[in-house]
Protein backbone atom coordinates (compact mmCIF):
# COMPACT_ATOMS: atom_id res chain seq x y z
CA UNK A 1 0.00 0.00 0.00
CA UNK A 2 1.23 3.32 -1.01
CA UNK A 3 0.48 4.74 1.99
CA UNK A 4 2.27 2.74 4.20
CA UNK A 5 5.49 3.22 2.00
CA UNK A 6 5.18 6.96 2.53
CA UNK A 7 5.10 6.55 6.03
CA UNK A 8 8.40 4.02 6.15
CA UNK A 9 9.75 6.40 4.23
CA UNK A 10 9.41 9.51 6.14
CA UNK A 11 10.35 8.11 9.04
CA UNK A 12 13.61 6.53 7.61
CA UNK A 13 13.84 10.13 6.46
CA UNK A 14 13.18 12.17 9.54
CA UNK A 15 15.11 10.38 12.80
CA UNK A 16 13.01 9.84 16.17
CA UNK A 17 9.68 11.62 14.60
CA UNK A 18 7.97 8.36 14.19
CA UNK A 19 4.99 9.89 16.29
CA UNK A 20 4.65 13.32 13.97
CA UNK A 21 5.13 11.68 10.96
CA UNK A 22 2.22 9.52 11.69
CA UNK A 23 0.51 12.87 13.17
CA UNK A 24 1.05 14.92 9.99
CA UNK A 25 -0.20 11.55 7.51
CA UNK A 26 -3.09 11.57 9.91
CA UNK A 27 -4.28 14.92 9.13
CA UNK A 28 -4.14 14.63 6.05
CA UNK A 29 -6.20 11.93 5.69
CA UNK A 30 -8.43 14.09 8.28
CA UNK A 31 -8.22 17.72 6.70
CA UNK A 32 -7.02 18.66 9.84
CA UNK A 33 -3.96 21.54 11.18
CA UNK A 34 -1.32 20.69 13.03
CA UNK A 35 1.23 22.42 15.07
CA UNK A 36 5.08 21.33 15.58
CA UNK A 37 6.84 22.90 18.43
CA UNK A 38 10.47 23.63 19.35
CA UNK A 39 13.48 25.12 19.08
CA UNK A 40 15.00 26.10 15.84
CA UNK A 41 17.33 23.33 13.85
CA UNK A 42 14.93 20.34 14.90
CA UNK A 43 13.87 19.78 11.23
CA UNK A 44 10.19 21.42 11.70
CA UNK A 45 10.08 22.99 8.85
CA UNK A 46 11.96 20.28 6.92
CA UNK A 47 9.28 17.53 7.89
CA UNK A 48 6.49 20.04 7.09
CA UNK A 49 7.79 20.44 3.75
CA UNK A 50 8.02 16.80 3.15
CA UNK A 51 4.76 16.04 4.27
CA UNK A 52 3.50 18.91 2.27
CA UNK A 53 4.78 17.18 -0.86
CA UNK A 54 3.22 13.84 -0.02
CA UNK A 55 0.37 14.87 -2.57
CA UNK A 56 1.64 15.19 -6.03
CA UNK A 57 1.07 17.86 -7.69
CA UNK A 58 -1.18 19.87 -4.87
CA UNK A 59 -1.28 23.81 -4.64
CA UNK A 60 1.07 24.23 -2.16
CA UNK A 61 1.72 27.32 -0.34
CA UNK A 62 4.50 28.23 2.47
CA UNK A 63 5.18 31.19 4.12
CA UNK A 64 7.35 32.55 7.34
CA UNK A 65 6.10 35.01 8.97
CA UNK A 66 6.84 37.88 11.25
CA UNK A 67 4.96 40.85 12.63
CA UNK A 68 5.75 42.76 9.26
CA UNK A 69 4.03 40.13 7.41
CA UNK A 70 1.02 41.87 5.47
CA UNK A 71 -2.18 40.19 4.45
CA UNK A 72 -0.98 41.19 1.17
CA UNK A 73 1.64 38.47 1.11
CA UNK A 74 -0.90 35.65 2.64
CA UNK A 75 -3.94 36.36 0.61
CA UNK A 76 -2.96 37.80 -2.13
CA UNK A 77 -3.04 41.76 -3.43
CA UNK A 78 -5.67 44.05 -3.76
CA UNK A 79 -6.85 43.66 -7.15
CA UNK A 80 -6.44 47.46 -8.68
CA UNK A 81 -9.42 47.60 -11.64
CA UNK A 82 -11.67 46.43 -9.04
CA UNK A 83 -10.75 48.91 -6.72
CA UNK A 84 -11.31 51.94 -9.23
CA UNK A 85 -14.46 50.18 -9.51
CA UNK A 86 -15.18 50.39 -5.72
CA UNK A 87 -14.75 46.46 -5.15
CA UNK A 88 -12.33 45.92 -2.56
CA UNK A 89 -10.90 42.40 -4.00
CA UNK A 90 -7.85 40.25 -3.78
CA UNK A 91 -6.19 38.52 -6.60
CA UNK A 92 -5.73 35.19 -4.72
CA UNK A 93 -3.91 33.02 -7.32
CA UNK A 94 -0.79 31.68 -5.88
CA UNK A 95 -1.81 32.43 -1.68
CA UNK A 96 -3.48 30.54 1.06
CA UNK A 97 -7.13 30.92 -0.35
CA UNK A 98 -6.06 28.91 -3.33
CA UNK A 99 -3.99 26.58 -1.55
CA UNK A 100 -4.49 22.83 -0.73
CA UNK A 101 -1.44 22.24 1.71
CA UNK A 102 -0.52 25.44 3.38
CA UNK A 103 2.73 25.83 5.68
CA UNK A 104 3.09 28.72 8.20
CA UNK A 105 6.42 29.00 9.96
CA UNK A 106 6.27 31.07 12.97
CA UNK A 107 2.56 30.93 12.62
CA UNK A 108 2.49 33.20 16.02
CA UNK A 109 4.30 36.35 14.60
CA UNK A 110 1.67 36.77 12.72
CA UNK A 111 -0.13 40.38 12.92
CA UNK A 112 -3.14 40.88 14.28
CA UNK A 113 -4.86 41.90 10.47
CA UNK A 114 -3.93 38.32 9.15
CA UNK A 115 -5.07 36.69 12.43
CA UNK A 116 -8.60 37.89 12.28
CA UNK A 117 -8.54 36.30 8.78
CA UNK A 118 -6.87 33.07 9.42
CA UNK A 119 -9.38 32.14 12.16
CA UNK A 120 -11.97 31.71 10.01
CA UNK A 121 -9.94 30.29 7.32
CA UNK A 122 -8.38 27.14 9.51
CA UNK A 123 -12.01 26.64 11.18
CA UNK A 124 -14.42 26.98 8.11
CA UNK A 125 -12.61 26.72 4.99
CA UNK A 126 -13.54 29.80 4.39
CA UNK A 127 -12.07 33.31 2.70
CA UNK A 128 -14.56 35.64 2.46
CA UNK A 129 -13.33 38.13 -0.53
CA UNK A 130 -15.29 41.55 -0.89
CA UNK A 131 -17.73 39.92 0.91
CA UNK A 132 -17.85 36.83 -0.94
CA UNK A 133 -17.56 33.44 0.26
CA UNK A 134 -14.80 31.88 -1.09
CA UNK A 135 -14.07 27.89 -0.90
CA UNK A 136 -10.38 26.94 0.27
CA UNK A 137 -9.81 24.00 -0.69
CA UNK A 138 -6.97 22.98 1.90
CA UNK A 139 -6.32 19.41 2.87
CA UNK A 140 -3.20 20.15 5.46
CA UNK A 141 -2.03 23.08 7.17
CA UNK A 142 0.84 22.55 9.12
CA UNK A 143 2.13 25.46 11.78
CA UNK A 144 5.48 25.65 13.20
CA UNK A 145 6.85 27.79 16.14
CA UNK A 146 9.81 28.07 18.46
CA UNK A 147 7.58 28.81 21.32
CA UNK A 148 4.19 29.21 22.35
CA UNK A 149 2.20 32.30 21.83
CA UNK A 150 1.84 34.61 24.25
CA UNK A 151 -1.75 35.51 26.14
CA UNK A 152 -3.27 37.75 23.66
CA UNK A 153 -6.46 36.71 22.92
CA UNK A 154 -6.41 36.14 19.19
CA UNK A 155 -3.28 34.01 19.47
CA UNK A 156 -5.16 31.72 21.79
CA UNK A 157 -7.89 31.48 19.51
CA UNK A 158 -5.25 30.64 16.34
CA UNK A 159 -3.20 27.81 18.63
CA UNK A 160 -7.13 26.34 19.67
CA UNK A 161 -7.74 26.17 16.16
CA UNK A 162 -4.72 23.91 15.72
CA UNK A 163 -5.97 19.67 16.60
CA UNK A 164 -2.96 18.18 17.11
CA UNK A 165 -0.27 19.24 18.71
CA UNK A 166 3.89 18.01 18.40
CA UNK A 167 6.88 19.13 20.74
CA UNK A 168 10.02 18.88 18.48
CA UNK A 169 13.46 18.27 20.29
CA UNK A 170 16.59 17.27 18.99
CA UNK A 171 18.01 14.26 18.44
CA UNK A 172 18.70 12.05 21.41
CA UNK A 173 20.82 8.77 20.68
CA UNK A 174 24.13 8.35 18.95
CA UNK A 175 23.38 6.33 16.32
CA UNK A 176 20.27 9.17 15.18
CA UNK A 177 23.08 11.76 15.26
CA UNK A 178 25.81 9.42 13.35
CA UNK A 179 23.58 9.15 10.52
CA UNK A 180 22.45 12.54 10.69
CA UNK A 181 25.85 13.45 10.48
CA UNK A 182 27.37 10.58 7.33
CA UNK A 183 24.01 10.48 5.27
CA UNK A 184 22.58 12.92 2.82
CA UNK A 185 19.34 11.54 2.69
CA UNK A 186 18.47 12.46 5.95
CA UNK A 187 16.24 15.15 6.15
CA UNK A 188 15.24 14.81 2.50
CA UNK A 189 12.27 12.98 1.25
CA UNK A 190 12.36 11.59 -1.72
CA UNK A 191 9.67 8.74 -1.85
CA UNK A 192 6.85 8.05 -3.51
CA UNK A 193 3.40 10.47 -3.97
CA UNK A 194 -0.46 10.22 -3.69
CA UNK A 195 -1.88 11.21 -6.36
CA UNK A 196 -4.97 13.56 -5.54
CA UNK A 197 -7.34 10.63 -6.43
CA UNK A 198 -5.55 7.76 -3.87
CA UNK A 199 -6.09 11.05 -1.28
CA UNK A 200 -9.64 11.46 -2.19
CA UNK A 201 -10.05 7.64 -1.43
CA UNK A 202 -8.20 7.64 1.40
CA UNK A 203 -10.18 10.40 2.60
CA UNK A 204 -13.26 8.46 2.02
CA UNK A 205 -12.39 5.06 3.96
CA UNK A 206 -11.74 7.67 6.74
CA UNK A 207 -15.23 9.10 6.60
CA UNK A 208 -16.75 5.65 5.85
CA UNK A 209 -14.49 4.12 9.11
CA UNK A 210 -16.89 2.54 11.79
CA UNK A 211 -16.64 4.00 15.46
CA UNK A 212 -17.73 0.96 17.79
CA UNK A 213 -20.08 1.71 20.78
CA UNK A 214 -17.21 0.61 23.01
CA UNK A 215 -14.45 2.80 21.57
CA UNK A 216 -17.13 5.83 22.32
CA UNK A 217 -17.33 4.99 25.92
CA UNK A 218 -13.85 4.41 26.12
CA UNK A 219 -13.55 7.82 24.83
CA UNK A 220 -16.06 9.09 27.50
CA UNK A 221 -14.25 7.59 30.01
CA UNK A 222 -10.85 9.03 29.26
CA UNK A 223 -12.97 12.36 29.06
CA UNK A 224 -13.51 11.91 32.87
CA UNK A 225 -9.97 10.90 33.75
CA UNK A 226 -8.85 13.50 32.20
CA UNK A 227 -11.44 16.47 33.78
CA UNK A 228 -9.94 14.70 37.26
CA UNK A 229 -6.38 16.19 36.28
CA UNK A 230 -8.03 19.20 35.30
CA UNK A 231 -7.27 18.75 31.50
CA UNK A 232 -10.26 19.61 29.19
CA UNK A 233 -11.42 19.85 25.82
CA UNK A 234 -14.17 21.86 24.33
CA UNK A 235 -16.96 19.65 23.07
CA UNK A 236 -15.92 20.60 19.26
CA UNK A 237 -12.54 19.51 20.03
CA UNK A 238 -13.96 16.08 21.06
CA UNK A 239 -15.46 15.53 18.39
CA UNK A 240 -12.89 16.39 15.92
CA UNK A 241 -10.76 13.79 17.64
CA UNK A 242 -12.95 11.33 16.60
CA UNK A 243 -12.69 12.01 12.99
CA UNK A 244 -8.96 12.05 13.84
CA UNK A 245 -8.80 9.15 15.25
CA UNK A 246 -10.98 7.06 12.36
CA UNK A 247 -7.64 8.77 10.21
CA UNK A 248 -5.14 7.06 12.29
CA UNK A 249 -7.38 3.76 11.93
CA UNK A 250 -6.80 4.18 7.93
CA UNK A 251 -3.12 4.74 8.74
CA UNK A 252 -2.74 2.12 10.58
CA UNK A 253 -4.47 -0.32 8.60
CA UNK A 254 -7.50 -1.19 10.55
CA UNK A 255 -11.15 -2.16 9.74
CA UNK A 256 -12.30 0.10 12.19
CA UNK A 257 -11.18 2.48 15.14
CA UNK A 258 -9.22 0.29 18.05
CA UNK A 259 -8.40 2.08 21.33
CA UNK A 260 -4.98 2.69 19.90
CA UNK A 261 -5.80 4.75 17.43
CA UNK A 262 -8.51 6.33 19.71
CA UNK A 263 -5.69 6.93 22.24
CA UNK A 264 -2.71 8.08 19.44
CA UNK A 265 -5.67 10.96 18.78
CA UNK A 266 -6.14 12.15 22.26
CA UNK A 267 -2.98 11.57 23.36
CA UNK A 268 -1.66 14.76 21.13
CA UNK A 269 -4.90 16.80 21.10
CA UNK A 270 -5.93 17.14 24.39
CA UNK A 271 -2.75 19.09 25.96
CA UNK A 272 -2.82 23.00 26.03
CA UNK A 273 1.17 23.34 27.19
CA UNK A 274 3.83 21.37 26.80
CA UNK A 275 4.50 20.29 30.42
CA UNK A 276 0.57 18.47 30.11
CA UNK A 277 1.98 15.77 27.67
CA UNK A 278 3.34 13.38 30.11
CA UNK A 279 0.13 13.83 31.94
CA UNK A 280 -2.27 13.31 29.17
CA UNK A 281 -0.35 10.00 28.07
CA UNK A 282 -0.31 8.48 31.11
CA UNK A 283 -3.81 9.10 31.59
CA UNK A 284 -5.19 8.38 28.06
CA UNK A 285 -2.94 5.02 27.87
CA UNK A 286 -3.72 3.22 31.42
CA UNK A 287 -7.20 3.96 30.33
CA UNK A 288 -7.09 2.59 26.74
CA UNK A 289 -4.04 -0.21 27.03
CA UNK A 290 -2.27 -0.68 30.40
CA UNK A 291 0.19 -2.89 28.95
CA UNK A 292 1.04 0.28 26.29
CA UNK A 293 1.55 2.58 29.38
CA UNK A 294 3.82 0.50 31.12
CA UNK A 295 6.26 0.10 27.90
CA UNK A 296 6.15 3.71 27.64
CA UNK A 297 6.90 4.22 31.26
CA UNK A 298 10.04 1.43 30.17
CA UNK A 299 11.27 3.38 27.50
CA UNK A 300 10.87 6.68 29.02
CA UNK A 301 13.11 4.97 31.70
CA UNK A 302 15.48 3.93 29.10
CA UNK A 303 15.82 6.91 27.60
CA UNK A 304 16.80 8.90 30.67
CA UNK A 305 19.22 6.11 30.97
CA UNK A 306 20.96 6.49 27.57
CA UNK A 307 20.84 10.33 28.31
CA UNK A 308 23.05 10.11 31.32
CA UNK A 309 25.68 8.30 29.35
CA UNK A 310 29.08 9.39 29.89
CA UNK A 311 30.92 11.23 26.90
CA UNK A 312 34.51 10.94 28.43
CA UNK A 313 36.15 7.25 28.01
CA UNK A 314 37.43 7.21 32.02
CA UNK A 315 33.96 7.86 33.15
CA UNK A 316 32.04 5.31 30.92
CA UNK A 317 34.43 2.88 32.17
CA UNK A 318 33.66 2.98 35.55
CA UNK A 319 29.79 3.25 34.95
CA UNK A 320 29.33 1.82 31.19
CA UNK A 321 28.55 -2.10 32.88
CA UNK A 322 26.17 -0.57 35.05
CA UNK A 323 24.02 0.91 32.52
CA UNK A 324 24.33 -2.25 30.18
CA UNK A 325 22.86 -4.20 33.32
CA UNK A 326 20.24 -1.82 34.08
CA UNK A 327 18.91 -1.53 29.94
CA UNK A 328 18.79 -5.86 30.39
CA UNK A 329 16.83 -5.42 33.22
CA UNK A 330 14.64 -3.69 31.21
CA UNK A 331 14.53 -5.35 28.35
CA UNK A 332 13.40 -8.34 31.02
CA UNK A 333 10.58 -6.33 32.62
CA UNK A 334 9.46 -5.63 28.60
CA UNK A 335 9.35 -9.09 28.44
CA UNK A 336 7.14 -10.05 30.72
CA UNK A 337 4.18 -8.17 29.32
CA UNK A 338 3.51 -10.30 26.76
CA UNK A 339 4.51 -10.74 23.19
CA UNK A 340 2.20 -8.03 21.34
CA UNK A 341 3.99 -6.03 18.60
CA UNK A 342 4.44 -2.93 20.92
CA UNK A 343 6.32 -5.12 23.22
CA UNK A 344 8.72 -6.32 20.35
CA UNK A 345 9.27 -3.16 19.17
CA UNK A 346 10.12 -2.11 22.76
CA UNK A 347 12.57 -4.60 23.51
CA UNK A 348 14.21 -4.11 20.11
CA UNK A 349 14.68 -0.11 20.63
CA UNK A 350 15.97 -0.87 24.44
CA UNK A 351 18.30 -4.06 22.82
CA UNK A 352 19.80 -1.44 20.35
CA UNK A 353 20.33 1.24 23.67
CA UNK A 354 22.24 -1.81 25.18
CA UNK A 355 24.67 -2.39 21.92
CA UNK A 356 25.09 1.04 21.67
CA UNK A 357 26.66 0.81 25.25
CA UNK A 358 28.61 -2.46 24.43
CA UNK A 359 29.90 -1.25 21.15
CA UNK A 360 31.56 1.81 23.26
CA UNK A 361 32.64 -0.12 25.66
CA UNK A 362 34.62 -2.96 23.49
CA UNK A 363 36.22 -0.57 21.48
CA UNK A 364 37.85 1.00 25.27
CA UNK A 365 38.66 -2.55 25.95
Amino acid sequence: MKLEQIRTELKNTFLERDEVVDGLLAALLAKESVLLLGPPGTAKSALAEAVCTVVEDATYFRWLLTKYTTPEEIFGPVDIRALKQGSFRRNTAGKLPEAEVVFLDEVFKASSSILNILLTAINEKMFYNDGTAMEIPMQLLVGASNELPENEAELAALYDRFLLRYTVGYLTSDDARLRLLGDDKIGNYTGPQLTHQELEQLQDTVDNTPVPNDILELAESIRRELQKEGITGSDRRWRKVIRLARAFAVLHGEAKVSADSLAEAITHSLWQVPDQQAKVAQVVWEVANPVKQQVMEVLDAAEELMATLPTEDSELLQCGAEINSKLRDMVKQLQTLGDSPVVKEAVEKVEGYREQVKKRLVELL
